[in-house]
């Protein structure tokens, strides 16, 4: 069979496969028909098995009932349906599990009895200036203001030490071993001289010597450093204590997903929305910006 075009020329009728107008005929929106699936071969059971996957409707596949097909796949229908029920139920106790973790935040914060007045105003630096200032007894912030505290001439100094973050019994706690980072862009015209000046920053020396100067060193060697620990002793527990920590995901898509994450604390420490009802809200802009991390 063939087919005129409007140009006169005749071309071949599209030949869609069998157990494609199966699929089709059986997920008919408003008259479903599953006869031609118990017509097909195991062969081509495992196309339209394969096909399913790739465009995710296997799902919607062993949702029908069918009667007469082969066992092997009503088999591996029933376990695609078990495997998505284990899979929604680890969804939404993952979401229980944020919505108590956002709700155990924005209650510490907004208790007065556990948080310094105004605390859910305060960005880093603030918090570690009235830290400094000797107001605030303990603190999750960056490890640059334990270093500030334990510098000579400092109020607080041999007064201050580090600790894990509190985390749930059986949960490996935060880290806050974050660093800013230098690069080499891309389109450059000067790469080489980069490069030089990168690996300048980066030599033993140069890192141990900005501790001097109150930056906090980036290499093992400055942590592990014996004078350093004697004049600033928060450096005999940093090494510890960032051992637990997770990489970031490498990925463009960082950026707009932090800035979600920081909507989501925003509004849960200046409004009364239900916690759930704000990590709904912040899924929805991730799914409609397309984040995603592999």
């Amino acid at each position: 069979m063939a087919n005129r075009s409007a140009f006169g020329t005749t071309k071949p009728a599209l030949h869609i496969p069998r157990d494609f107008l199966a699929l089709l005929a059986a997920l008919h929106l408003t008259n479903p028909d599953t006869a031609e699936l118990r017509k097909l071969s195991d062969q081509e059971w495992r196309s339209l098995l394969s096909f399913c996957d790739t465009a995710h409707l296997t799902l919607s596949l062993a949702q029908l009932s069918i009667e007469g097909i082969p066992s092997w796949v009503a088999e591996r229908l029933r376990t695609n349906l078990a495997d998505n029920a284990l899979r929604a139920e680890r969804i939404r106790s993952t979401y229980r599990e944020a919505a108590d973790a956002l709700d155990f935040y924005r209650n510490t914060i907004h208790d007065a009895s556990m948080c310094y007045p105004g605390a859910e105003q305060f960005d880093s630096t603030r918090s570690g200036d009235v830290v400094l200032s000797g107001a605030i007894a303990m603190m999750v912030n960056w490890f640059g203001f334990a270093a500030r505290c334990d510098r000579a001439g400092s109020p607080l100094r041999g007064k201050v030490a580090i600790a894990p973050i509190p985390s749930d019994e059986g949960k490996p706690p935060a880290s806050l071993s974050v660093f800013w980072t230098l690069a080499v862009g891309t389109g450059s015209k000067h790469k080489q001289a980069i490069y030089d000046f990168l690996h300048f920053l980066t030599q033993p020396k140069l890192d141990l010597g900005i501790v001097k100067h109150g930056t906090v060193g980036v290499r093992l060697s400055t942590w592990r450093n014996a004078e350093v620990q004697q004049q600033i002793p928060a450096y005999s527990k940093i090494e510890e204590i960032s051992l637990g920590a997770r990489k970031l995901p490498r990925s463009k898509n960082l950026p707009a997903f932090a800035e979600i994450l920081n909507d989501v604390a925003v509004e849960a420490l200046t409004t009364q929305e239900p916690s759930a009802t704000i990590l709904a809200k912040a899924q929805q802009r991730i799914i409609a910006q397309r984040i995603t991390f592999k």
